[in-house]
């Protein structure tokens, strides 16, 4: 999860297995996609920070 998808997806588009998602669009089906819990989930720091001002 990442605040700016554009350059993350520079980086990860040619890892397979491997998406890349924006924290303000974070929602159940980007952590568990078809129901299965269990998605090793990585946030940038930016992401973080973003989420802290989430109410």
């Amino acid at each position: 999860m990442c605040t700016d998808t554009r350059k993350a997806r520079g980086g990860f588009k040619s890892l397979p297995g491997v998406d890349v998602a924006n924290v303000s669009s974070l929602g159940i089906r980007h952590l568990a996609p078809g129901g299965v819990a269990g998605r090793l989930t990585l946030f940038t720091e930016s992401a973080i920070r973003k989420l802290s001002e989430v109410e």
